[in-house]
């Protein structure tokens, strides 16, 4: 029991068991999750890595969040995918909560007292993201882990910087390669904001000195997979990010002008800022505008510090961070939710530095001059942290609803069950399904998928490169005639689009089999935090190709 009066090993089991109350209360799979772990599975039998059997396809972007998942799958001796998730998520919920114990000793060496530390483990603990993709499956959590791990070796000092740094990197490259921009981001903050020891120069050079070093090791902890990747693939770049980028890749004309543009574009909404601290389905209509806003209020207030020359360096070095973070996912890849922890993090950690340093000027002001006002705003600061912390409470206590209600009526009632159904049907393993929300259904049908965007399909790919057409989904009819699947999963929208462009195609060539729909028992919900959300993949179609339509017509011939 004397173990347990260590505050840091009790900041460690705090944050799992909220990581862990949330997985048992929700029972939330993020579709990404059956994406990476159909290959994770493949590898353990012997299939390699890779998602359809018969290929080389690198169909997923964390080396981690395949491995580690690969491991737990051989720990129940191939017979359990539900204790391989399991064994995943006690990996996951350990790092997140390894993160907040690191978080919580840099700033025990930070400041002399605990509120700031217990302020900022309070609010990433509180926050929806943070937590939910920590638990559902994600690479996230280790994310968080080495980035924590990298700003506690950078704020403290510790002996053998170098080697503690490239260690932090490199977790950071093996849980998600475009983490480089993070280290890279780090490393010029140090140069810019870390504080001098002797002239300015002689101090540059010094900390240069150990940079360099940890770059050092960071290439040589992520050779082995960058190598490996390379040699098995015949890339090492994942075809996730190949099919991702194929329309939409950034150039550096669009990277200039988006960075010119970018004030502008916080200002106007439309980055990835105003998602720092909402729930994953924050695009969604449900929410009030003041909520929004306020959010969004909160969230920009750590993006300026980096331009404030009497906040502490370490609340600018942050804070730089979040903000190339926030551009890279605005201009360069899209604020996609799971992408937006570690920006929340370093929010947070830039916020809850100012929040001890402010607290300890006033608290000295207090203590000099006995001000009143120094006490009010003393107090203040206190409620607005307060008022943070509650209502990040509130937002995450409505997400658990939300994603109950997404695992028991849309995971499981309808992409699941309708993978399930499309393994009974198929005549063979071999037979072709084309759709756009590949996890749950690819992984339940175990059957050969051509998702659209292509993350594991280079056939897709291949298409959408010969298509005329590069919308989604205003491309699908000519995608179909080229690809000819065996099975189409169709949203209405979808199948409305493929009416519009291509009025013959599915009279020419499919047969409709059967609808999944789940709005009626969406409706019956007596609380639905965002309905939209459900909605969206509350119904699909399924068509099956005719027996006769090998002589379909090619690909944006019968298009209009």
């Amino acid at each position: 029991m004397s173990l347990l009066r260590r505050p840091t090993l009790r900041v460690f089991l705090i944050v799992f068991a909220v990581g862990l109350a949330w997985a048992v209360t929700t029972g939330q799979i993020w579709e990404d999750f059956y994406i990476t772990y159909r290959a994770s599975r493949n590898l353990v039998e012997g299939r390699g890595l890779t998602y359809n059997p018969g290929g080389r396809v690198h169909s997923f972007t964390s080396p981690l969040g395949v491995l580690l998942p690969a491991a737990s799958y051989a720990l129940t001796g191939r017979s359990s995918d539900t204790a391989a998730l399991w064994i995943f998520r006690m990996m996951s919920l350990s790092a997140l909560a390894g993160a907040a114990a690191l978080l919580w000793r840099t700033f025990r060496a930070l400041f002399p007292a605990a509120a700031p530390a217990a302020l900022l483990v309070a609010l990433l603990a509180a926050d929806s993201k943070t937590i939910g993709f920590s638990a559902n499956g994600m690479e996230t959590a280790f994310v968080l882990f080495f980035l924590a791990w990298s700003l506690w070796a950078v704020f403290t000092r510790p002996p053998r910087l170098a080697i503690h740094l490239g260690l932090a990197w490199g977790g950071l490259m093996w849980s998600r390669p475009d983490s480089c921009l993070y280290i890279a981001a780090t490393g010029l903050g140090v140069l810019l904001f870390a504080p001098e020891a002797g002239r300015f120069l002689t101090s540059r050079a010094t900390w240069g000195t150990r940079l360099l070093a940890a770059a050092a090791v960071t290439a040589l902890v992520y050779a082995p997979w960058f190598l490996w990747a390379w040699n098995y693939y015949g890339s090492p770049v994942p075809h996730t990010i190949v099919a991702k980028g194929l329309f939409v890749g950034p150039t550096a004309g669009k990277i200039l002008g988006g960075l010119i543009r970018f004030p502008i574009t916080i200002i106007q909404g439309d980055s990835s800022l105003k998602s720092t601290f909402l729930p994953y389905y924050d695009g969604w209509s449900g929410w009030s505008e003041w909520v929004s806003f306020a959010t969004f209020a909160v969230a920009a207030v750590p993006f300026a510090f980096f331009l404030l020359p009497f906040v502490r360096w370490e609340a600018r070095l942050a804070s730089f961070v979040y903000a190339t973070g926030h551009f890279y996912l605005s201009v360069v890849v899209g604020p996609w939710p799971w992408y937006i922890p570690p920006v929340t993090l370093l929010g947070l950690v830039a916020g809850a530095i100012a929040f001890g340093q402010a607290r300890g000027v006033l608290e000295g002001l207090q203590r000099q001059s006995g001000s009143p006002a120094a006490d009010g705003l003393r107090r203040a600061l206190w409620l607005l942290a307060g008022g943070v912390v509650l209502g990040s409470l509130v937002m995450t206590t409505l997400m658990a609803r939300q994603a109950r209600l997404e695992t028991r009526i849309i995971a499981g009632n309808v992409r699941g069950a309708i993978g399930v159904w499309l393994h009974e049907q198929a005549r063979s393993p071999s037979e072709t399904v084309f759709l756009e929300p590949l996890g749950y259904i690819g992984f339940f049908s175990n059957l050969r998928m051509l998702d659209y965007p292509g993350l594991a399909s280079p056939e897709v790919v291949a298409a959408r490169r010969r298509a005329v057409s590069k919308a989604y989904p205003g491309s699908w009819p000519e995608l179909i005639r080229d690809l000819r699947p065996d099975w189409l999963v169709l949203r209405p929208f979808e199948l409305s689009a493929i009416v519009r462009k291509d009025p013959q195609l599915l009279g020419e060539a499919y047969d409709h089999v059967k609808t999944f729909d789940a709005t009626p028992e969406i409706a019956r919900q007596s609380f639905v935090p965002v309905p939209a959300f459900l909605e969206y993949d509350g119904t699909f179609e399924i068509y099956r190709r005719k027996p006769l339509a090998d002589a379909l017509t090619p690909s944006g011939a019968g298009a209009k």
